[in-house]
């Protein structure tokens, strides 16, 4: 249970966002498309320095992940666009609310894959390049804690 706490933020500071994506101008959350969805190739070459050995065995991973996430990233964006449409509606601060909760559950629902993934990706790293990720993950779990404990916008 105590591996799960702690993998779900770093795997949240992988995806690059958690929570809700907000409107145009407001910090868009995650990319959910197939091309964009985080972390990419390109990504994860520039970040971890990935030889095209391992981008190789890596690459088919990640197309794993976008086909067994997909649905639920078709719910989340539809769930993101909901909530823009909210916004600029002037809904309520509690509808609002509960469609960020709806987003909340639907990125951590993509946690399980994500887990997955990383832990498959993993094993393709050298010990350098799984320490560089493991600092990027640590640098991100405070940002992504504080953005998990701040409300949405209005």
């Amino acid at each position: 249970m105590r591996n799960t706490l702690i993998a779900v933020p770093l795997l949240l500071a992988l995806a690059g966002g958690a929570g809700a994506q907000q409107a145009p101008g407001r910090g868009m959350g995650p990319p959910l498309d197939d091309e964009n969805f985080r972390p990419t190739i390109s990504m994860l070459t520039s970040m971890l320095q990935l030889t095209p050995d391992q981008v190789a065995k890596i690459t088919p991973l990640r197309d794993t992940l976008l086909v067994t996430t997909r649905a639920q990233r078709q719910e989340a964006a539809a769930i993101s666009a909901a909530m823009r449409s909210a916004r600029r509606g002037g809904a309520g601060a509690d509808s609002i609310a509960a469609l960020r909760q709806r987003m909340q559950a639907a990125m951590l629902g993509l946690m399980p894959a994500r887990m997955q993934f990383h832990a498959g990706i993993r094993r393709f790293l050298t010990p350098d390049q799984a320490n560089i990720l493991d600092q990027r993950q640590q640098e991100m779990m405070g940002t992504m804690s504080e953005r998990m404990k701040q409300p949405g916008p209005p």
